[in-house]
């Protein structure tokens, strides 16, 4: 019930706001995923096959092959999903670490542009194949990210459910971007793949611009009703850091009167963006 009446509390004004952010998480997330099908299809271009042949000249055997093939990629995945998480927490900033995820799958990318598909080139390939394998660090900060920047119980179920409708279309529409007519080389599907990380850099900008001028605004609200201008956050803080800075802001006063309340984030002048 306290669900269902939140949802009743909502204005219009509100609800169009709502709309327009889930916009930029739909297409955010669905230019995180989309990508998911140019690495399963790129890697055919320089994945070795059953007639393949290995350094030395000799046959090599297309199951284990693969298999090696793909476990530099999962080490990557891996280093890039729990490096992105902890350079993260470690600077108290998403939005840079967001950016330089995006800049090895554009490397990688670019690379399997201009690269030929012979076989001296197959290194090169892999290095522009193993350096797509960054992309999973990206989706768990999108996801902690908007949560973060999000303020209200309804408003957050919103925002988070359209991500994951975001990231299911761009898994859709990922693979339909790479014809079998246009291997080896994919060009349609890797030009489309390249834009899309572009995409995400020029959207973590906006936001990032976006996220300034909300905190300026939140701070001319406080100050305007008599409490303090400026407040410490506390989501990325830990240990005695948090407990200094938690001290501050109940010292500062009537900050924190509606951080129970399911009050939105734009109608909480409390509330404070991240990066």
């Amino acid at each position: 019930m306290a669900s269902i009446s939140s949802v009743k509390r909502q204005g219009w004004g509100e609800s169009c706001r709502i709309r327009l952010e889930e916009r930029e998480a739909y297409v955010l997330k669905g230019a995180r995923t989309s990508p998911n099908g140019e690495v399963r299809e790129s890697k055919h271009a320089v994945e070795p096959g059953a007639n393949s042949t290995g350094p030395c000249g000799r046959p090599m055997a297309d199951k284990f092959q693969t298999i090696l093939f793909n476990m530099p990629f999962g080490a990557v995945q891996i280093i890039a999903t729990l490096g992105g998480a902890w350079l993260a927490t470690r600077i108290k900033m998403k939005a840079p670490v967001l950016i330089m995820l995006c800049i090895p799958p554009i490397v990688g990318i670019i690379v399997l542009m201009v690269i030929g598909r012979e076989p001296s080139h197959r290194g090169v390939l892999l290095f522009g194949y193993y350096m797509t394998s960054f992309y999973p660090g990206i989706s768990p900060l999108i996801y902690s990210w908007s949560g973060q920047n999000t303020g209200g119980d309804t408003k957050r179920k919103v925002t988070t459910s359209i991500l994951f409708v975001g990231a299911s279309a761009g898994n859709i529409i990922g693979p339909h971007l790479f014809k079998p007519a246009e291997k080896p080389y994919y060009r349609r599907g890797l030009h489309a793949n390249l834009a899309l990380f572009v995409a995400i850099i020029v959207l973590v900008v906006m936001a990032m611009f976006w996220i300034k001028l909300l905190n300026r605004k939140h701070a001319a609200t406080r100050e305007s009703m008599g409490k303090a201008a400026n407040v410490v956050d506390l989501s990325m803080g830990e240990g005695k850091q948090v407990d200094a800075e938690e001290a501050e802001n109940v010292g500062a006063r009537g900050v924190g009167d509606k951080a129970f309340d399911d009050v939105t984030d734009v109608k909480n002048e409390d509330f404070i963006y991240v990066f």
